[in-house]
């Protein structure tokens, strides 16, 4: 008998126990990037994404202030960007402007940066708007730091 009722004590110690569930573990957030640490003269060059053939080359001038950067295309005055930080990117506004594919066309390009291995990478969509019509065009664009 008395093996039955400690035989059963243990079940419901058991059976009552509360099951507690370690809270999950949250990811460490990626560390903001520094644009100190970027400030320069970088070389782009943008392909068509899934592409290897560069459609355009030009000069981005880094700042450590998000208001000094510019993008200087071949031929043309440099040009301001607007540029805000979140986490490891950098996102990215050019103002309109003539586009080097189609002479007469104003376009606009935004994007994001990640510095990976050295170099500032990630996707721009250029956008152009003739008539009623909105085209984008999707390019992966790739800084490497000149000075």
């Amino acid at each position: 008998m008395r093996r039955a009722l400690l035989s059963w004590s243990l079940v419901w110690v058991v059976a009552c126990a509360k099951s507690e569930v370690p809270p999950a573990m949250e990811a460490p957030a990626a560390p903001t990037i520094d644009l100190a640490s970027l400030a320069g003269t970088w070389a782009a060059a943008a392909t068509p994404q899934g592409s290897d053939s560069v459609v355009i080359r030009y000069t981005v001038n880094v700042s450590a202030d998000p208001t000094g950067w510019t993008s200087v295309l071949p031929g043309r005055d440099p040009m301001s960007l607007t540029v805000k930080v979140s986490g490891d990117s950098i996102l990215t506004q050019s103002p309109p402007f003539e586009s080097v594919a189609r002479p007469g066309v104003q376009v606009s390009s935004s994007g994001y940066l990640r510095l990976v291995d050295g170099k500032l990478t990630g996707p721009m969509y250029v956008r152009s708007a003739t008539g009623d019509s909105v085209s984008v065009v999707n390019l992966w664009t790739t800084l490497t730091r000149v000075e």
